[in-house]
């Protein structure tokens, strides 16, 4: 396998769009927090029937600016820190149940439980 380094430039024709691939932390941060580079419309395409345009993911320039700030407290690492242990004890009531499906060895749908499972930690940290 090639070594493609932390940016390179990915075309995948005629299956997709070319793309510039960011898989470095220096790179994403010099391409989102210091220049606020254009987002891919395809992005904004995806999103505008569920959002309207007004999303974190498609926002762009000032607008975006105003609503991280309002939302940055919420993802700090320390306040993810005090849901850890919530999240842990939703996340071992998942388990026991899935263990229990094991032990009778039956077939199950995970979709539900998932479902169940994010519910719950939504739930718990908001």
């Amino acid at each position: 396998m090639p070594e493609l380094g932390p940016i390179f430039y990915l075309d995948a024709w005629p299956m997709a769009d070319p793309m510039l691939v960011v898989a470095s932390a220096a790179g994403a941060y010099q391409m989102t927090q210091e220049h606020s580079l254009p987002k891919y419309g395809f992005l904004r395409d995806f999103f505008r029937p569920v959002t309207g345009d007004y999303d974190l993911i498609t926002m762009e320039g000032e607008m975006w600016k105003k609503w991280r700030s309002i939302f940055n407290p919420g993802f700090s690492s320390t306040h993810l820190m005090t849901l850890v242990p919530g999240i842990l004890e939703d996340t071992l009531i998942f388990c026991d149940i899935l263990r229990g499906h094991v032990r009778k060895d039956d077939m199950f749908p995970m979709e539900e439980l998932t479902i169940s499972l994010t519910v719950d930690v939504i739930g718990r940290v908001t």
